[in-house]
């Protein structure tokens, strides 16, 4: 891999290793996630992945952390999830219960003893995004709270980055999304007993968002995402043949035969789009500067 970037060939095959109770797999790479992936690094802009459950939208983002040598953090959203659930959560019980002990033994602990054991900042818990940005900060807070740090690599270092999944947004509300784009817009966020939590400039996280479109998406969020959709085959050969390819496994990458059309997608070859192209949108809603001008759209697999 050169610059970070995807250097694989539409059809390779990638082994995936056993990771947090999943079994090791293996992941096929189509042009158009390729294309879409390296868009989202090239961007700094996260990567929405549409489609019905079963596309293979999860093992898009394990894969392009394996090849990509990141480490990986994912966070399965539900209906109670909240933008701070993102960020940095707080274990109120465990605090509830130093609060009680130090309660029972006041009477040999001065006032300012008690309040240090119970203030917040010593029961904060960094969130998926907090080790996406920094992930020294997040070791350490976690340190404190005598807590396990994700799985990493072999040889891995913090200069190498991270690969974050955001799981099934489309079952939290609305506000979530767009507090997940205020804190990657701004590229920090506040945390109890931090001065802020900042993203790692040179070496920023490929953030990768799923949705199962139970919900729709705020429109500002999509215009704000490069999107990827991902389908099975609408034809039962073809879909016979993507079960195949995908089973297979072998000492490295191999070419799998193709049908013609992306197992991921049944469409045309992903292709750039011509310059006067206008994305949806109001004018100015974007990230800022050159990253602007790259609105990456893979539907029937093109890439515009």
């Amino acid at each position: 891999m050169k610059q970070g970037f995807l250097e694989y060939r539409p059809g390779e095959i990638l082994p995936l290793p056993a990771f947090g109770g999943i079994s090791s797999s293996v992941h096929v790479f189509e042009e158009d996630s390729i294309l879409a992936v390296n868009a989202a690094l090239a961007a700094g802009r996260p990567l929405l992945v549409r489609g019905e459950p079963g596309t293979g939208k999860s093992q898009l983002a394990r894969a392009a952390a394996v090849a990509l040598n990141r480490a990986f953090v994912q966070h399965a959203v539900d209906a109670r999830t909240e933008t701070r659930d993102l960020l940095w959560w707080v274990d109120v019980v465990a605090r509830l219960a130093e609060a009680q002990v130090a309660g029972a033994l006041r009477q040999g602990v001065d006032r300012d003893t008690i309040r240090k054991l119970t203030s917040v900042e010593a029961f904060v818990e960094p969130g998926p995004l907090w080790w996406a940005f920094s992930w020294g900060s997040a070791s350490e807070q976690a340190a404190r709270r005598g807590l396990a740090v994700p799985p990493t690599p072999p040889g891995w270092s913090q200069e190498q980055g991270v690969v974050l999944l955001i799981d099934e947004i489309d079952k939290a509300d609305a506000s979530v999304p767009n507090g997940l784009l205020d804190a990657l817009g701004q590229g920090h966020f506040a945390a109890p007993g931090q001065r802020s939590v900042t993203q790692d400039p040179d070496r920023p996280p490929l953030v990768v968002i799923t949705t199962n479109e139970e919900r729709s998406l705020p429109d500002a969020f999509l215009r704000r995402c490069l999107v990827l959709h991902l389908a099975l085959p609408d034809n039962d050969a073809k879909l016979k043949h993507t079960g195949k390819s995908r089973g297979t496994t072998g000492p490295g990458p191999r070419r799998v035969p193709r049908g013609g059309r992306s197992a991921a997608w049944p469409g045309r070859v992903p292709r750039p789009h011509s310059r006067g192209h206008r994305t949806r949108g109001r004018r100015g809603e974007s990230l800022g500067s050159a990253r602007t001008d790259l609105e990456v759209r893979v539907q029937e697999a093109s890439v515009f």
